[in-house]
């Protein structure tokens, strides 16, 4: 089958990468349409078209910043949707699979082009669209394009309650795991005086970094002399404010920023510096940032939502807190500073968890069913059971 991966803005290359040698080695043949000039382009063996923003490509695109560069970039996305559905003929597809919608007002409506193409899979990794940050209008288009599409994935069982509420037919709806990123890291991070813990990704308002602010307030100055926490990532938000919070609770003593993109090539050594990763996140559905702790078998410390509660088991593979509870945050990290030994505890079984792990071949051959359920639905078929609960998934009871 010649499947279509379509993530224009390329918001989750390792995940892309990934999924799309998964279903090669199920089968099928690949194409990856993404952006012009995009982290993917290059990627050994994978078959990259630099579908859309094309102009923002060339050296005069690459001047434009700031507000001239979204209204370019919105404009252009609308011309590349209008130009997909021939590109996508030619190429003769068999399935679409769109990964993200970057403005979901315009994306939902072309979704019907797409259709008379082939069947539509889209993945649903935020349930909640934009984890609730963007304005009521973008989350109701990317409600409308799940609810059009022949089949929606998402990754965890919280996932697949909150689709159904919101009323996507079960026949439609499948959970398909979200398999390991990163590299597998087997030694064990050189001791140190301090305990070292990461926050690392994009950053957002619903990462909860003003709860993790918070907590590290609420610690003792001689508890704080025990930890050096490290806040890593693109800002997608002004962190003005996060610095001048920082500031004002006298986090100098345990807390870094470091604010941009990290290149893959960075992220090995930089968990390999570090003893537990920290998800304060008020929403989630799925991580690859968690993925990645998983590979690295690195503990976490984050919030009890999503796949961190479908995953790991409290005081096991780290230790889970609420969601937007500081107070609760901060006595998990005394319980840290209160017996550092635990985390060698901790990553033996997170390496146990990594290894019961699908790897990307078991879950193309899961993405495969997705597909034919897609081609029965679009056709006027039906599926039965359709829901495939990822094998490596165990339930805590808590979400």
């Amino acid at each position: 089958m010649h499947v279509a991966l379509v993530d224009p803005s390329e918001f989750s290359p390792p995940y892309d990468a990934a999924l799309a040698r998964g279903l090669a080695a199920a089968g099928h043949r690949v194409t990856l349409l993404g952006e012009a000039g995009g982290v993917l382009a290059g990627e050994p063996g994978l078959d990259h078209v630099g579908h859309f923003y094309r102009p923002l490509a060339t050296p005069l695109g690459r001047r434009l910043a700031g507000k001239a560069a979204r209204l370019a970039k919105g404009a252009l996305h609308g011309l590349d949707l209008w130009r997909l559905p021939a590109r996508l003929r030619a190429l003769e597809v068999e399935v679409i699979h769109l990964q993200w919608a970057p403005l979901p007002l315009l994306d939902q409506a072309f979704l019907r082009r797409l259709r008379r193409v082939a069947p539509v899979v889209f993945t649903a990794h935020d349930t909640v669209p934009y984890n609730g940050a963007e304005p009521w209008l973008m989350a109701a288009g990317a409600r409308r394009l799940i609810a059009a599409a022949d089949a929606v994935v998402c990754h965890t069982e919280q996932g697949r309650r909150r689709l159904l509420r919101q009323g996507v037919p079960a026949h439609r709806l499948h959970v398909v795991p979200h398999g390991l990123i990163g590299r597998r890291l087997d030694a064990d991070p050189v001791p140190a005086d301090r305990i070292r813990l990461l926050q690392f990704g994009q950053i957002k308002p619903y990462k909860g970094i003003d709860v993790l602010l918070e907590a590290l307030g609420r610690l003792a100055p001689a508890e704080r002399a025990r930890l050096r926490v490290g806040i890593v990532g693109k800002p997608h938000c002004d962190p003005a404010p996060l610095v001048a919070r920082a500031k004002a609770l006298g986090l100098d003593d345990c807390l870094t920023f470091a604010f941009g993109f990290v290149p893959e090539a960075r992220v090995d050594a930089l968990f390999a510096d570090t003893d537990a990763l920290l998800f304060p996140y008020r929403d989630i559905e799925a991580s690859g940032v968690l993925m990645q702790a998983v590979a690295a078998g690195l503990p976490v410390v984050a919030s009890r939502i999503g796949a961190f509660a479908e995953l790991l088991a409290h005081g096991r593979e780290g230790l889970l807190v609420p969601a937007g509870d500081p107070a609760s945050l901060a006595a998990a990290l005394r319980r840290l500073i209160g017996a550092p030994e635990r985390l060698a505890a901790m990553r033996s079984e997170m390496r146990r968890l990594r290894d019961r792990f699908p790897d990307w071949a078991a879950i193309g051959q899961q993405t495969t069913t997705v597909y034919a359920s897609a081609r029965a639905n679009r056709a006027g078929g039906r599926l039965a059971g359709a829901t495939t609960p990822g094998p490596q998934r165990r339930s805590t009871g808590a979400t």
